[in-house]
């Protein structure tokens, strides 16, 4: 008898973190387990003074093409976006 493994969740909280190098997108569980995770890179510019920027519309096309892969990628219905 062989075990199919797992279940996937019944549903995943998708989670999106904006940084200095890039943005990120991961899926998680009720156990907190990471079920897919996505990146697309940033670039940030540093002027005088040590302030650092990124072009809004780079961070907004980062974040939504991760948000795309993870979403498309998710086994299981997408229950909140943090």
């Amino acid at each position: 008898m062989t075990s199919a493994g797992p279940a996937p969740p019944r549903e995943v909280v998708l989670a999106v973190d904006i940084g200095t190098s890039g943005a990120r997108a991961f899926t998680y569980d009720e156990s907190y387990t990471i079920q897919a995770a996505a990146g697309a890179p940033i670039t940030t510019n540093s002027g005088a003074g040590g302030f650092s920027t990124q072009a809004w519309p780079q961070v907004r096309s980062a974040v939504a093409a991760s948000i795309r892969e993870v979403a498309g990628r998710s086994a299981a219905p997408v229950a909140a976006l943090v």
